[in-house]
């Protein structure tokens, strides 16, 4: 986390009209003047397939390939994925209990 700050010949990059689900009206990032660098602190820019094919083919990279799941969605599987692999591989009642919680009834 952090706040860009503009310097030499660089201007603002993004125009941001909504945070946190509420109407707003910042600048974010900081390009330079010929547009070859970019930065922003912005998490999750890249998360929305659109977005990615989007800023992709801006770089002249039209044809690259953007999987129907990105970012939050996918990360979201992925951990869904390792959980039911530790779960299944560890004795996770027993951890819990070592650290002084209950077990809880698994129905799974």
């Amino acid at each position: 986390m952090g706040r860009t700050t503009i310097v030499g010949d660089g201007c603002s990059w993004l125009a941001v009209t909504r945070q946190n689900g509420r109407a707003v009206s910042s600048a974010d990032g900081c390009r330079s003047k010929d547009g070859r660098v970019r930065g922003t602190y912005m998490h999750g820019l890249f998360d929305t397939p659109a977005v990615l094919a989007k800023w992709l083919s801006g770089l002249g990279l039209p044809e690259a390939e953007v999987a129907g799941e990105q970012g939050v969605v996918r990360r979201d599987k992925q951990y869904a994925a390792l959980a039911r692999h530790f779960e299944a591989h560890a004795d996770v009642d027993g951890l819990m209990a070592e650290v002084g919680f209950a077990p809880e009834r698994r129905t799974t």
